[in-house]
């Protein structure tokens, strides 16, 4: 049972920290890489006309261009760029909530088609952008593209995965400027002095703000020849004024040609890195769905070049480097314990019956886990180490009593079965007592998980340690 357990408990769906039952749930809008803010501008005024009918909503509000203010610890608030625009809907109740992302998600697939769609509510601890995030490594990044494209299309294959993309990487049309360096010292211009002057005529520059009221307002200088003040379709004759003076068109000094490149490029520990995110359909968890997809890939891995490989991201890396910075003093506080058990017990046999007891309660924690259908997480992982402790210390107690009947002169087999039915009362009572405590926390959205593996482990592993710790001593005792 307790073998069949440890492998039930690893089929339990992970989440590192659970989804809040609050009632915002989160919406992003993105464009492509080179979309305008007025695109932007456009495409969220026509969602939100779109959607401020649905009678789930109890209201909203949204920002284009950057993410919302931080309001609560655990939101992740938008990068600030152009073609991006936050929601945040605040429905009527949890299962309006529910009922309004179905709504958004059918909305965006059949009217706003170009748009990269992000929904979620808000989480209890912890979170990462998308619910499953895998990252590529590598030093070049032909390669890391390469193989962030064989990773895209592998998890699109998922049956649990919608809305893949490369969060990294995405190709945007860009204007190559070629200078000719023998007209450039002719007419006496440097690379530098062209670059404003193109950014001047396109863009502008900023060269100062305007203070009004808590707003700062940025103040550009643009060039402005003969009526024009965009020359994005005629750039030959784009002005480039000289040192001198003297205004020549672009075409004297450069040539020029539209090509596709990167909008940015991550890096990580000075490698290049493209994350590969998306979200998840049905009952199942962005962990879970990550760890699938990352072992369905072993044997790709495993063919990678040198210097290459395919890593978590997300909140699946947050889970592990925290659940290894967590166990990293475990071997500490097993000696802490051997040490305490030794002087109370001072009996190397009695420690070790007494430590062989504190594993029982993983039958426990499974049991729960599957009929409370709770995930597997952090916080999971800390009522599992505090029902070890509870566990041997109803073990010493029971040992303890074991001591005291054979002080009395009875024999091992009396002691036993006198200790069991001495301890049974008191041992059931405290224990019930920690059971009905974990009860009100069974519902919480974060601490429900480990009130269940606390509860639910408690209640078997004390039954259980009133069996199988006596039985142990009497394999142990009676032979002797």
């Amino acid at each position: 049972m307790f073998v069949l357990s440890c492998y039930g408990i690893t089929e339990i769906r992970e989440e590192y920290f659970p989804q809040s039952t609050r009632p915002e749930l989160v919406v992003r809008l993105t464009l492509q890489p080179q979309a305008s803010i007025k695109n932007m501008e456009e495409v969220a005024s026509r969602f939100s006309h779109a959607i401020e009918g649905n009678d789930n909503i109890d209201y909203f509000s949204y920002t284009t261009g950057m993410g919302m203010p931080r309001f609560i610890l655990t939101f992740d608030t938008a990068d600030d760029k152009p073609g991006i625009a936050e929601f945040i809907f605040v429905a009527k109740d949890l299962a309006a909530r529910n009922a309004l992302e179905k709504d958004i998600r059918t909305l965006v697939a059949k009217d706003f088609p170009e748009v990269l769609l992000l929904a979620k509510p808000l989480a209890v601890g912890e979170s990462a952008e998308y619910p499953v995030m895998l990252r590529v490594v590598g030093p070049k990044h032909e390669i890391v593209r390469e193989i962030a494209l064989h990773l895209e299309n592998k998890m699109r294959e998922h049956p649990n995965i919608i809305n893949t993309f490369k969060k990294s990487g995405e190709q945007a049309i860009a204007m190559s400027v070629n200078v000719d360096p023998l007209k450039a010292r002719q007419l006496g211009i440097n690379a530098e002095s062209l670059s404003n002057n193109i950014h001047y005529g396109m863009d502008g520059k900023v060269i100062t703000s305007y203070q009004e009221g808590m707003n700062q307002i940025p103040v550009y200088l643009r060039t402005r020849i003969s009526g024009k003040s965009n020359y994005l379709d005629d750039l030959e004759t784009l002005p480039i004024t000289l040192d001198s003076g003297a205004v020549v068109p672009l075409s004297q000094v450069a040539d020029y040609k539209y090509v596709n490149e990167d909008s940015n490029i991550f890096r990580r520990n000075r490698m290049h890195a493209m994350l590969v995110c998306s979200e998840v359909t049905g009952n199942v968890s962005g962990d879970d769905v990550a760890y699938e997809v990352y072992e369905s890939l072993e044997d790709y891995r495993a063919s990678l070049p040198p210097g290459y490989d395919i890593e978590y991201a997300g909140t699946l890396a947050d889970s592990e480097t925290s659940q290894d910075d967590y166990m990293e003093p475990f071997p500490i506080m097993v000696i802490i314990i051997l040490v305490c058990l030794m002087l109370q017990l001072q009996n190397i046999t009695k420690t070790c019956i007494t430590l062989l007891t504190a594993p029982l309660g993983i039958i426990g924690v499974t049991i729960g886990l599957y009929l409370m259908d709770k995930p597997y997480g952090f916080v999971v992982l800390l009522g599992i180490l505090a029902l070890g402790g509870i566990i041997i210390r109803n073990s010493v107690i029971l040992i303890d009593q074991i001591e005291k009947q054979l002080a009395l002169g009875e024999s091992v087999y009396d002691a036993l079965i006198n200790a069991a039915i001495s301890r049974l009362r008191p041992i059931m009572l405290t224990a019930m007592a920690t059971v009905f405590a974990m009860i009100p926390l069974a519902s919480n959205a974060l601490l429900g998980p480990m009130a269940v593996a606390i509860g639910g482990g408690l209640v078997v592993a004390t039954v259980l340690t009133l069996l199988v710790l006596p039985a142990m001593y009497a394999t142990v005792y009676l032979k002797k």
